[in-house]
């Protein structure tokens, strides 16, 4: 049983597609292998009846009541059968026509039988064959391609599979180089692009672009929050050692003022800097910072 992951593969889906496809084709040569050597067959079985009956018909010295499939009848003018048998179920009462190939069933079983005046004589010879269809030559040769056309399926589906699954194989590195990148959150990692210039090849490069892109937007916000904190670690520093020095060793009412003057400052730095970082996001998401002044400068 296969799993729903090859199920659903499109290895599996196109080696399935294809393989219907070859094994109706197959069907379907041998169908039409099988019509046209019935007619091929047929057609080759008048000829031969026909050929002999009128060869036969010119020298009659050579009459023999069965030769090759065929039998050879010999009727005086009273249409009296005089020489030679009747193949098993055929109508004896069938009328005469000259040279002229005719078609008679009896049962599941079809006659052709081709009529001639014998030379220099009145007498007739009927040549019968029981229409068969296929050779015996044909029927060899349909059957060796019903023998040979399962390996030939076998192995087509078999190397198609094993193309298929030699040309995805680069989408299979990059899936799996994508679910490492996802787990390790490593974007330095990168595909191993092939020297080929293809569709794959193409769709390698531009995943490794957009690692790349990637990778950089994450360097960038790495040092961003590395800047951030360093610039806000300043000014919480000289908060909370003024808090506790107004809070600990100030002696008056002056001190306390100055301390708080200096904690107000650095706060304002801080929210400067917080409104900086904003602004900042506001361009990056595309929209209008706030408190923009627009001036024009003009050259004299």
């Amino acid at each position: 049983m296969l799993s729903k992951k090859h199920k659903g593969s499109i290895v599996y889906r196109v080696t399935l597609w294809y393989s219907v496809f070859i094994v109706i084709f197959f069907a379907l040569m041998l169908g039409v292998a099988y019509v046209i050597g019935v007619n091929l067959g047929d057609s080759k079985g008048q000829q031969k009846l026909q050929h002999s009956a009128l060869e036969l018909g010119q020298e009659i010295e050579d009459y023999e009541n069965f030769d090759d499939g065929i039998y050879y009848v010999i009727y005086n003018k009273n249409d009296q059968r005089i020489r030679g048998s009747l193949p098993r179920g055929f109508d004896t009462k069938l009328g005469f026509t000259d040279e002229q190939l005719k078609e008679a069933t009896s049962g599941n079983i079809t006659y052709q039988y081709f009529d001639v005046k014998i030379k220099d004589s009145t007498e007739w010879l009927r040549a019968i064959r029981v229409k068969a269809g296929l050779s015996h030559e044909l029927k060899m040769f349909l059957l060796a391609l019903f023998l040979v056309a399962p390996f030939l399926v076998v192995g087509i589906v078999f190397g198609g599979y094993r193309i298929l699954k030699k040309a995805i194989a680069p989408v299979d590195n990059l899936t799996q180089t994508a679910r490492a990148i996802t787990l390790s959150q490593d974007y330095s990692k990168r595909i191993i692009v092939s020297e080929q210039n293809n569709e794959l090849s193409r769709l390698a490069l531009t995943f490794n672009t957009m690692l790349a892109s990637i990778e950089r937007s994450f360097e960038r916000e790495r040092q961003f929050n590395n800047d951030v904190s360093h610039e806000l670690r300043t000014p919480l520093a000289v908060i909370l050692a003024e808090s506790e020095y107004a809070d600990k060793y100030a002696k008056d009412e002056a001190e306390l003022k100055e301390s708080a003057q200096i904690i107000r400052q650095q706060a304002t730095m801080m929210k400067n800097l917080v409104d900086q970082i904003l602004e900042l996001t506001r361009l990056e998401n595309g929209q209008t910072p706030r408190n923009i002044i627009v001036f024009d400068i003009v050259f004299r």
